[in-house]
């Protein structure tokens, strides 16, 4: 009985073994403050983490993570969902390792063995938790001293934050030029900012960070992609850095677009996430940043893993193609549709030679419960729009004139040029050309009849013309 046990044990033993040599990701640890629960290990994606794998963690605090292949390298972290507690470490490289510790003070107490990227990332780490111990040590007496009004201690608190920063400043350097060509150097490239000269002036300080916010990274650098640094970037650049216009945003978009294309999955990464952030975009005239990704990344061939010759890439092309030539006709600084349509009286209108400097053109539909609370709405602001010079013009693009006579009736808005598509050729284009699907709908047009803002409700409306001049100045 003793010999099949030990026979048993040393044949597990093997095949444990054998197991593990064939694994080329080894991931082990012990924690001396942790049993007997699971830990996760978890990614980055952008600002995001995902869950890959949960074990268990035995009675003396160990574990082991394996797999028959090698992970994506990245920003890689251990979950206790026992406690909501994480710990980050780097996957380059070096994939089989170990690390002990303890989870409570984890920065100063892990020690890796077997990865040279981890015992320099946590190096790093205790170097910075020194500096901002003394920075925290510091600020505390200058927060002290402001209150007690002592300058002479407020003053030397002062300077040596000052020093401790420009220590940091320094040691950061030296770190990163003797690190060259790691990989926590390239990881920590990115999330680099410039150092504005002082000498400068506000705006000089604006266009030298914007910039030099590139300098010194490697595009090819796939570690960057699973970890936050990358998304932190991109947010900084499109969101805080570049003027919100579409305009500007284009060319932002396109910039970083470019500088990604030496790197497969960030440039797949990076269209992808603006391309879904500008389909969902709320704000006004942002339409026109989708539809030049859509018409200059996809449908020309740039969306590499769309190659639109399986069934389900000919489906989301398609889909997005349509989607964006939908929108193309109602993009903000395009003319509206130029139609002919009758008013009341059956006198016919042509939108270019309605007179006003700008006009409000309204899309309603008489049996339409929710445009009868925007014409109550929009009755209140008619004198401001008189005075202000505006044209307000109304298209009902239900199928009942009788109707939509009754309704002008009871929900009068003064000095409005009424129009009906009702029976006209007109009713399908203007679905087509306004992307008139819904009810009200509302733009903002110049004196050429250009579309400046859409898809407005009176309030905003209301918003636009109280700052425009009055017809008399």
């Amino acid at each position: 009985m003793h010999y099949f046990s030990l026979v048993l044990a040393v044949c597990c033993s093997f095949f444990t073994t054998g197991i593990y040599s064939q694994s080329l990701v080894q991931i082990s640890g012990q924690l001396e403050d942790i049993h007997s629960e699971p830990i996760m290990l978890a990614y980055y994606l952008g600002d995001k983490q995902y869950i890959e794998d949960t074990v268990e963690i035995d009675a003396n605090g160990k574990f082991i993570f394996t797999y028959p292949e090698l992970l994506e390298q990245g920003v890689y972290l251990f979950y206790f969902p026992g406690n909501s507690r994480y710990v980050e470490f780097i996957l380059g490289d070096d994939q089989q390792f170990s690390v002990k510790g303890k989870l409570s003070d984890f920065t100063k107490t892990a020690k890796f063995s077997g990865s040279t990227d981890n015992t320099l990332f946590y190096g790093y780490l205790n170097k910075l938790e020194t500096f901002k111990e003394k920075d925290e040590k510091w600020s505390a007496v200058k927060s002290r001293h402001t209150l007690n009004g002592n300058a002479d201690s407020l003053k030397v608190a002062d300077e040596m934050i000052q020093q401790n920063g420009d220590a940091y400043k320094v040691y950061k350097k030296q770190f990163l030029e003797k690190n060259a060509n790691s990989f926590l150097e390239k990881l920590l490239r990115f999330n680099e900012r410039p150092d504005v000269p002082e000498t400068l002036t506000q705006e000089e300080k604006y266009y030298y960070y914007k910039n030099h916010i590139f300098d010194n990274l490697d595009w090819s650098f796939d570690g960057v992609l699973r970890s936050p640094n990358y998304e932190s970037l991109l947010t900084e650049f499109i969101d805080k850095l570049t003027p919100q216009t579409p305009d500007s945003i284009i060319i932002a978009c396109d910039l970083i677009l470019q500088k990604t294309k030496e790197n497969d999955d960030l440039f797949k990464y990076t269209l992808i996430q603006l391309t879904n952030k500008y389909a969902r975009s709320t704000t006004i005239c942002f339409d026109a940043i989708y539809v030049h990704l859509v018409e200059n990344y996809y449908l020309k061939g740039q969306a590499f893993w769309l190659n639109g010759t399986d069934e389900e890439s000919k489906v989301q092309l398609k889909k997005m193609k349509e989607n964006a030539e939908r929108l193309k006709p109602v993009l903000c600084g395009n003319y509206a549709y130029n139609f002919t349509l009758a008013d009341e009286k059956g006198k016919k209108h042509e939108l270019r030679k309605i007179s006003g400097e700008r006009t409000i053109l309204l899309f309603w539909a008489s049996d339409c419960h929710r445009c009868e609370a925007f014409m109550k709405e929009l009755a209140a602001i008619t004198d401001l729009c008189e005075k202000k010079g505006v044209t307000i013009v109304s298209v009902d693009n239900g199928a009942d004139g009788k109707l939509w006579r009754e309704k002008l009736e009871k929900y009068p808005v003064k000095n409005m040029l009424a129009l009906t598509s009702s029976g006209s050729e007109e009713q399908t284009l203007l679905i087509e050309q306004f992307d008139l699907y819904s009810t009200p709908l509302a733009f903002f047009l110049d004196k050429d009849k250009k579309i400046l803002y859409k898809k407005l409700d009176v309030e905003q409306i209301k918003n636009i013309v109280e700052r425009l001049p009055d017809v008399s100045e």
